[in-house]
């Protein structure tokens, strides 16, 4: 194929091979181009927008290397478009393919979106398809009255989808469209609202656990291992990415697998809680532990065991972290790439703290062992940690102080006991730090949030990796016609607004709170945080 020059788009390329070329992340962009725009481009039919799927046909001259397809043989990719506009006054789309073998978002000196380094490509309007997999989907989305639409959307039954979907990609909250309404997110059946909710959470708008769908067979694997990853990858997550539904019977093959080949019983019909359900998947599916701890324990998942501490008032979740940390002489060895965390809780009833923050982001930095620390005092190297410092203060980073701080200190201190203080252990290349260079701190982002209320648990989850990205509320069995639960899936705007002491404490009654602000305040039950630096390395 002879692709045109870089800065010019050559119209005189044959329609079906007119692909746009682009070169990569080699030189330094000149400038950014304009992403900010939604243009929707209308193609016969069909209107290409930000988040639709599609389909493109390849030429065959640019089948193999990586890409798709057989030598000789024009070849269907597939990818979802992540940016819409003008090229040379010509209508573009830029797409992030489902695989490898393509460039990046940047073309003629400039980026024009963001997506995985190989999987960038710019097509034109005409060369692309609604991906044929959707399209019943999307006709069924036109169906105006609730009834009918329900009882087509849940008496479907869809075919495994093989390949790789992408999370969803939502940049502002008009792209939410794509994921809310009724029939959306994960059909619950049979008390699966504990799988369905943690099912959502980890795949929906998230990567992190993809690893999980995606690592080939190995020695020592169960023998029903690609099996059960085909239905996981197949039959739920791409569905819930492509379809932005799963029915119930899809589910069904996994609960089944799960509750022949696992160690947990009832797993087709009876109530079970999140954390059986993950000990299972991981077990079957030999996932690597996320947390090595200093204890020399290694987890999936940590569970918050604290004391009610009555000075905390309305408790954010990074200081019951730190006070649960603190309490058991607990460090993590290294930052994992996912933490989930389950709140301090006896049973599904009883709750230590009526009401705890949710914390969007997790300050690390002082949960790590061997991590370098600052003096809280004068900012430099500290290498000593003091529990009764930890104890008056409730705040773990104002517990570190360097050997000269501390004892300047702790002589007008003297109820602290100088026995207890813990001598901290610092890599070779931090010895020489000076207090004139910033230690670097490690935190780590919530994505998730499941929560319980009544036996029934249900999910929020951030679509995107902003500060302000938006977030939406899952509940598997929202509604019900018939014999059927319906799904649904809402927006939740009040997150940002909500998320303080102040504001909740002027409604001590959880009555006058919004349903869903009452829900991620006070049923709480497991927390999911991501790295999203460890998580691409991983």
């Amino acid at each position: 194929m002879e692709y045109p020059d870089e800065n010019t788009i050559d119209t005189t390329i044959p329609m079906e091979s007119r692909m746009v070329r682009q070169d990569g992340d080699h030189r330094s962009p000149i400038e950014r181009a304009d992403t900010s725009g939604n243009l929707q481009i209308p193609y016969d039919d069909f209107v290409f927008e930000i988040g639709s799927l599609v389909g493109v046909m390849l030429p065959p001259e640019t089948v193999g290397s990586g890409r798709p397809g057989s030598e000789g043989v024009g070849s269907m990719a597939y990818g979802v478009v992540r940016w819409t506009g003008y090229i040379n006054d010509e209508p573009m789309l830029g797409l992030e393919m489902d695989d490898y073998g393509f460039q990046s978002g940047y073309l003629h000196d400039a980026w024009y979106f963001e997506c995985e380094q190989g999987k960038g490509l710019f097509a034109r309007p005409e060369q692309c398809v609604p991906d044929e997999r959707i399209q019943q989907m999307a006709l069924l989305d036109e169906t105006p009255h609730h009834d009918a639409h329900d009882n087509q959307l849940l008496n479907m039954v869809y075919d495994p989808l093989p390949g790789d979907f992408p999370p969803l990609f939502i940049i502002g909250t008009k792209d939410l469209s794509h994921l809310v309404g009724r029939c959306k997110g994960i059909q619950g059946h049979h008390n699966s609202c504990y799988l369905d909710a943690t099912l959502f959470a980890m795949f929906t708008a998230t990567s992190v656990f993809d690893f999980i769908i995606n690592r080939p067979r190995e020695d020592g694997d169960i023998p029903e291992y690609d099996q059960v990853q085909k239905v996981l990858k197949e039959d739920i997550v791409n569905c819930l990415r492509a379809h932005r539904f799963v029915g119930a019977a899809q589910v069904m093959k996994l609960r089944e697998l799960l509750d022949k080949l696992g160690s947990v019983s009832g797993l087709t019909c009876e109530e079970k809680d999140p954390e059986e359900f993950l000990n299972c998947l991981t077990q079957m599916l030999q996932v690597e532990p996320f947390l090595q701890l200093s204890s020399g324990q290694s987890a999936h998942l940590y569970q918050l065991f604290v004391e009610k501490d009555d000075g905390l008032g309305i408790p954010w979740f990074q200081q019951i972290l730190e006070q649960s940390f603190f309490h058991q002489d607990l460090k993590l060895r290294q930052l994992p790439s996912v933490f989930i965390v389950q709140m301090p809780r006896f049973g599904r009833q009883f709750k230590v703290y009526p009401r705890v923050i949710p914390s969007l982001q997790l300050d690390m930095t002082d949960l790590l062992a061997n991590s370098p620390r600052p003096c809280h005092v004068c900012a430099g190297l500290a290498q000593v940690e003091c529990p009764d410092c930890y104890t008056h203060v409730k705040a773990i980073e104002r517990s570190t102080f360097c050997d000269a701080c501390y004892n300047r200190t702790h002589l007008r201190m003297p109820t602290h006991r100088g026995s207890a203080k813990r001598r901290l252990t610092v890599s070779a290349g931090f010895q020489d730090f000076s207090s004139t260079k910033h230690l670097p701190r490690h935190f780590m982002e919530l994505f998730a949030l499941l929560c319980i209320e009544t036996s029934h648990y249900v999910a929020f989850v951030k679509c995107g990796h902003q500060a302000t990205s938006p977030w939406v509320f899952f509940d598997s069995m929202a509604d019900r016609q018939g014999q059927n639960n319906i799904p649904e899936v809402v927006s939740f705007d009040e997150i940002y607004e909500w998320l303080s002491p102040e504001r909740l404490e002027a409604h001590p009654d959880d009555r006058s709170l919004p349903p869903l602000v009452k829900k991620i305040v006070a049923d709480a039950y497991m927390c999911l945080y991501r790295s999203t630096t460890v998580a691409m390395y991983n």
